[in-house]
């Protein structure tokens, strides 16, 4: 591990531990550092402690950011962690759920999925289609969104493998019964 990385990552847990606000431009520079594991804490601060960030962070910041951390974790992680789909799962319902969210960040993480299924490497895309997609396709309604993927032949068997379990899923009534429906 080299010697940023670690200053970093103390650096960060540092300032998620702390009491403080945490300045927008210590954020600005680890986003920037580019270290996949430098960004993996970062995670920690932006899905739990994102309103000490001051100034704060606009929400394209910090959908920006999730965009680009879950592509990598999907491309880059020689395993994926069942945590790491939770959260996905868990940012796209959010999103989704909030009215006050625009559309184009839930079409954002929709063509970063697409992008994933498309990258030609099948351990990232079977996370996509059966750690997220599948779950996120449990409501009918997400499953439309998703739709114009069965005309596209590059994603027209993830979008129908992920369809079949969430109407697998509404059949059986299981659908949020799981810690991730």
């Amino acid at each position: 591990m080299s010697r940023t990385r670690r200053r970093l990552k103390r650096e960060i847990r540092a300032a998620v531990r702390g009491p403080g606000p945490i300045a927008h431009s210590d954020v600005e520079r680890w986003i920037a550092s580019g270290d996949l594991r430098v960004l993996m804490e970062l995670n920690s601060l932006i899905f739990g402690q994102i309103e000490r960030v001051v100034p704060a962070m606009s929400m394209m910041e910090v959908c920006g950011f999730v965009e680009v951390y879950f592509e990598r974790l999907f491309l880059e992680l020689p395993r994926g962690t069942y945590a790491m789909t939770l959260e996905c799962i868990s940012w796209f319902r959010a999103l989704w759920n909030d009215p006050s969210t625009p559309r184009q960040f839930v079409q954002n993480l929709k063509q970063m999925l697409a992008e994933v299924c498309r990258s030609g490497n099948r351990v990232a895309r079977d996370r996509a289609v059966y750690g997220v997609l599948e779950h996120l396709f449990e409501s009918p309604e997400i499953a439309a969104l998703f739709s114009d993927w069965k005309d596209d032949p590059e994603l027209k068997d993830a979008y129908c493998e992920a369809l079949d379990w969430g109407k697998f899923s509404r059949q059986q009534g299981t659908q949020g019964n799981s810690a991730i429906g």
